[in-house]
């Protein structure tokens, strides 16, 4: 098996590195921290620009549709520059959108426009994503939610949040989520 990355894999890389280390300095990245967002908008624009945030979403919503690979390259290459914008969390709520709808906020993640946040952690669960004490009831065109979320890690970044709930079954059951 090979594992070396592609010549497309390599050239991106390449200019996300040259992105972080020209944008990204320490000094650029303490004023982002200690701006009142605490992440850049100029910055998020530029992932955008790159085709990071595109990774993650299907071509169907506008997207690449990225591989694992392709998402490991983003994460290695902002991590150099310790990049606080809200990559990680947008990624992975769009790996739970594309199991369950929301293509409509995909197409805005793809371009840039919307950043995701994942409330998945509470008080008393140890980070065992099956122990949900947080309900959803079905109500009009949407869900009730019942419930309290702990740490929701670019959550005040968010433009969505994506909420795990239980609509059936008791705490720690893995069905009804």
């Amino acid at each position: 098996m090979d594992f070396r990355l592609s010549q497309e894999q390599e050239q991106f890389a390449d200019s996300l590195r040259r992105w972080v280390e020209r944008n990204y300095s320490f000094e650029q990245r303490k004023k982002i921290v200690e701006s009142e967002q605490g992440t850049s908008e100029k910055a998020w624009q530029a992932l955008a620009e790159l085709g990071a945030t595109a990774l993650a979403v299907p071509e169907e919503q506008g997207g690449l549709n990225g591989s694992a690979v392709d998402m490991l390259i983003v994460m290695k290459e902002l991590g150099r520059g310790l990049v606080v914008e809200p990559f990680f969390a947008t990624a992975l709520g769009a790996e739970f959108l594309k199991r369950t709808g929301g293509h409509e906020i995909l197409e805005k993640v793809a371009t840039g426009e919307a950043k995701l946040a994942c409330a998945l952690n509470e008080r008393d669960a140890a980070h065992d994503l099956f122990d949900l004490a947080v309900s959803a009831k079905a109500s009009g065109n949407g869900y009730l939610l019942n419930g309290e979320k702990t740490v929701v890690i670019h959550g005040a970044q968010a433009d969505a949040l994506i909420v795990s709930a239980r609509t059936s079954g008791t705490q720690r059951d893995h069905d009804g989520i």
